[in-house]
C-alpha cells in the first residue's frame, strides 16, 4: 500500500497544478475586466499611473486565482479514478480504487489485487506526461482576457478629460518638491550661521520641520499653509530677537553714559587697556562720586534686560562691584577686569541678537518670496490662493521688509542722484544734509536720501546750503504714472556761519524754482523732462567736475520714461 499511495500522490500533485492553471487563467481574466472598469472610471475621477494599476489589477486576479485553487485541493480518491479512467482503450479494471477501498484488508485476494494496483501505478506514474498531458485549448475565459487587454490599450489611446487635471497635479507636486529642496538649502545654510548654538539652532528647526512637512504634503493648499507658518515663525523671531537687542543697546547705552564707564565700553579699545582706563577713572574720583556712581550701577543692574547669559553676567558683576565701591571705595584688579570683560560679552550678545534678528528676517523673506513665486503660478492655472500670499499680503510685507533689511545691511538699493544748487556769496556753509524723496507706483526700490557738504552738488539745496544728494530714484518694476513731490527739504546739521570777506572770483547765482508744487502729485513724463532739462543745464557749467557731469546724464538716462 505504501508504494500505491506514492503513486497516486504523484499524479494527484499533476493533477493538483493543471488546476492552478485553470484557476489562475480565469483569475487573470477577472484582473483584466477589473482594469477595464477602472479604466473607464479614469474618465470621470483623475487616477495616475492608470497602466500600473491596471498591471497590478490583472497580477492580483493572477495570484488570486492560483490561491483558490487550494481552497479545494485534489483529494486521493479524485487521482486514483484519474489513473483508472486515464486510458479509454483499456479495459476498465478500476484497480487504484479498489486498493484504496480495501486498504485495510489482509487476505490472499487483496494481496494479490494489491500487487496488480501497485504495478499499474508505476507504470502510469512513469508515462504521467504521456498518460496526463498538459493541452491549452481555446475557450471563453482566454477570449475574454485578451479582449479587455485590448480594451484597455484602446482606453489608453482615446484622450481623456482627466489628463489635465493629472498634468496639473503632477506639476503641483513638482512645486511642492521644488520648495521642499529649497526648504533643505535654507536649513542648510542657517546651519553654517555664525551665531550661538542655541540661536542658531531655534532658526536652523523652522526650515528643517518645513522640509520634512513638505514632504508629506500632496496638496498645494497644505503646502501654502505650511509655508505661511513658517514665514510667520521665523517673522516673529526675527521681531523677538530685534526687541531684546534694542533693548539690551539701550541698556547699555545707559550704563555707557557714566563717565567713569565710558572708557570700559569703547569697543576700539583691547581689554587690558580699557581695564587701566576704568581703574584710573575711578581713582580720580571722590568719596561721594564714589558713592554716587555705586548707586547708578545697582540701579542699572536692578534695570537689565533678560536678554541672555551675558546680560545676567554682567548683571551680577555690576551688583557685585557696586557692593565694593560702596562699602570699600575701590575695586580690585580681578573685579575690575572681570567688569570689563563682561562689558564687552554683553555688547557682543546685542551684536549677535542683532545677527540673529537679520537672518530670521531674511529667511523669513527667503520663504515669502517662494511662496509667492509658487502662489503666483497656481493662480495662473486657476487654483484659489489665501489673502496671505496675494497682493498687498502679509507675505509681501514680510518679503519687502527682508529685501530691505538686506539692502541697508549691504549699502545697495538706494537711487543717486545729484542736482545743482549753490549759495549766494556770504551765505552760510553747512555740512548738513539736504534730504529728499520720491515715490513711484509699484513695487520696486523706493528712493534714497544722501548727505551734502557745501560747494557744488547736485540738487536744488535748502535753507541757504549747497549740499551733494539729495533724492535719488531706486530702479524697480513699479509704475511711473504719478510721483508724490516732498513736503520737507530742510537740511539737517552743523550749520555755521562764515563771516569773512568774500574772494569775489566766483559767480553768484540762486536757486530757481521748483518745477512741482509740495505734497501733489503730478505725471512721471512731466516731472522728469522738467527735472531733466534743468540738469543739463547743470551740467554746462564748466566748474563742474567732468565725472560728475557723467554721473548726473548717466543717471537720467537710467530712469527716464520708457526704460
Amino acid at each position: 500500500m505504501k508504494q500505491i499511495l506514492t503513486s497516486i500522490r504523484a499524479v494527484r500533485l499533476r493533477l493538483q497544478l493543471f488546476k492552478v492553471f485553470s484557476y489562475a487563467g480565469r483569475g487573470l481574466t477577472i484582473g483584466w475586466l477589473a482594469a477595464v472598469a477602472l479604466w473607464s472610471l479614469s474618465f470621470v475621477i483623475p487616477i495616475p499611473y492608470l497602466w500600473l494599476w491596471a498591471l497590478t489589477c490583472a497580477a492580483s486576479g493572477l495570484l488570486l486565482g492560483a490561491a483558490a485553487s487550494f481552497l479545494h485541493p485534489i483529494s486521493l480518491e479524485q487521482a486514483a479514478k484519474k489513473m483508472d479512467l486515464a486510458d479509454s482503450s483499456e479495459e476498465r479494471q478500476d484497480l487504484m480504487m479498489t486498493a484504496l477501498e480495501f486498504q485495510q484488508v489482509d487476505s490472499n485476494a487483496a494481496n494479490w489485487q494489491r500487487k496488480q494496483a501497485q504495478a499499474y501505478g508505476l507504470a502510469f506514474v512513469e508515462q504521467r506526461k504521456k498518460r496526463l498531458p498538459l493541452i491549452w485549448k481555446w475557450n471563453s475565459w482566454m477570449v475574454v482576457s485578451i479582449g479587455s487587454i485590448a480594451v484597455c490599450v484602446l482606453l489608453s489611446i482615446l484622450p481623456s478629460p482627466m489628463d489635465q487635471v493629472l498634468n496639473q497635479r503632477a506639476q503641483q507636486q513638482a512645486m511642492i518638491k521644488t520648495q521642499q529642496k529649497k526648504a533643505e538649502e535654507l536649513a542648510k545654510k542657517l546651519s553654517q550661521a555664525p551665531l550661538q548654538p542655541e540661536s542658531r539652532q531655534s532658526l536652523q528647526e523652522v526650515p528643517t520641520r518645513l522640509a520634512k512637512e513638505l514632504g508629506d504634503t500632496r496638496r498645494v493648499d497644505q503646502a501654502l499653509d505650511k509655508m505661511e507658518q513658517a514665514m510667520k515663525q521665523l517673522s516673529r523671531q526675527s521681531d523677538e530677537a530685534a526687541e531684546e537687542q534694542k533693548k539690551l543697546e539701550d541698556w547699555n547705552r545707559r550704563l555707557a553714559s557714566q563717565k567713569s564707564l565710558q572708557e570700559a565700553a569703547k569697543s576700539s579699545t583691547e581689554l587690558p587697556k580699557r581695564t587701566e582706563n576704568l581703574k584710573k577713572a575711578l581713582s580720580k574720583l571722590s568719596e561721594p562720586q564714589k558713592k554716587e556712581l555705586a548707586e547708578a550701577m545697582k540701579n542699572l543692574a536692578k534695570q537689565a534686560p533678560q536678554s541672555g547669559k551675558q546680560t545676567a553676567a554682567l548683571q551680577k558683576a555690576l551688583e557685585q562691584a557696586a557692593e565694593q565701591l560702596a562699602k570699600s571705595g575701590q575695586l580690585s584688579d580681578q573685579q575690575l577686569q572681570d567688569l570689563v570683560e563682561k562689558m564687552a560679552a554683553a555688547a557682543a550678545e546685542s551684536q549677535s541678537l542683532a545677527e540673529q534678528s537679520e537672518l530670521a528676517g531674511q529667511a523669513a523673506a527667503q520663504l515669502a518670496q517662494n511662496g509667492m513665486n509658487m502662489a503666483s503660478e497656481l493662480a495662473a492655472s486657476g487654483v484659489s490662493i489665501s489673502d496671505t500670499w496675494g497682493e498687498a499680503g502679509e507675505a509681501e510685507a514680510v518679503a519687502s521688509a527682508g529685501s530691505s533689511g538686506e539692502s541697508d545691511s549691504s549699502g545697495d538699493g538706494s537711487g543717486q542722484g545729484q542736482g545743482e544748487g549753490s549759495a549766494p556769496s556770504g551765505a552760510e556753509s553747512g555740512q548738513g544734509a539736504g534730504q529728499g524723496s520720491g515715490s513711484g507706483q509699484g513695487s520696486g526700490q523706493g528712493a534714497g536720501t544722501g548727505q551734502g557738504a557745501s560747494g557744488n552738488g547736485a540738487g536744488s539745496g535748502s535753507g541757504g546750503q549747497a549740499g551733494q544728494g539729495g533724492s535719488g530714484a531706486g530702479f524697480g518694476s513699479g509704475g511711473r504714472d504719478l510721483v508724490t513731490t516732498p513736503r520737507d527739504l530742510q537740511g539737517s546739521g552743523n550749520v555755521q556761519s562764515d563771516q569773512g570777506p568774500s574772494s569775489g572770483g566766483g559767480e553768484k547765482q540762486k536757486g530757481g524754482v521748483s518745477p512741482t508744487i509740495d505734497g501733489t502729485q503730478r505725471p512721471y513724463d512731466e516731472v522728469y523732462s522738467q527735472y531733466s532739462r534743468r540738469a543739463k543745464e547743470s551740467i554746462g557749467r564748466k566748474d563742474l567736475p567732468q565725472n560728475v557731469q557723467g554721473l548726473v546724464e548717466s543717471y537720467f538716462t537710467e530712469i527716464q520714461p520708457g526704460s
